[in-house]
């Protein structure tokens, strides 16, 4: 019985419903816990950083974060020194891309442009600063919870591995 229990753990689809399921219960949690700040955005990170298991899916986590942190830190940037318009958007954009391909995260550049968006959109609402740190805040805590989630079960199925094995 216990090694179909430890089969089914093992299956990578089901190991991607339980990291995506636990994920987003943690942040949904902090959401309630903190409406102040907006936590859904730190959802939106967990779907870009959690992958479904494969043999390169722990780098993958890894890059995931680092475009994450990439795209929200030239969105962040750009507002602090420049108001928001077409161009400036155009050249955070290109400038996301350039960074990820320089620190070797280019396959993962969608998670970091979409992360630059996420940052971006609040400077067409308003106090674009304030927002977009509170974005970039919430984006770390999902890059945070995701990267959590993904160890904890990594070391649970490690466990179950080594345990079977012996």
């Amino acid at each position: 019985m216990r090694k179909k229990i430890a089969m089914v753990f093992r299956t990578p689809f089901l190991i991607y419903i339980l990291e995506f399921l636990s994920a987003s219960a943690i942040a949904y949690t902090l959401l309630i816990l903190y409406p102040q700040h907006k936590l859904i955005w730190a959802m939106s990170s967990i779907a870009l950083v959690i992958s479904p298991k494969s043999a390169e899916s722990k780098v993958l986590v890894f890059d995931r974060i680092r475009a994450n942190i990439i795209g929200a830190a030239v969105a962040s940037l750009l507002l602090l020194f420049f108001d928001p318009n077409m161009t400036l958007c155009c050249f955070g954009i290109l400038l996301t891309i350039m960074v990820s391909k320089v620190l070797r995260v280019y396959k993962t550049v969608r998670s970091a442009l979409v992360t630059f968006v996420i940052i971006m959109i609040p400077a067409y609402e308003g106090s674009r600063v304030m927002i977009a740190l509170d974005r970039l805040f919430c984006v770390i805590i999902g890059c945070a919870i995701a990267f959590t989630i993904t160890f904890l079960v990594d070391t649970i199925i490690d466990k179950i591995s080594r345990h079977d094995s012996v």
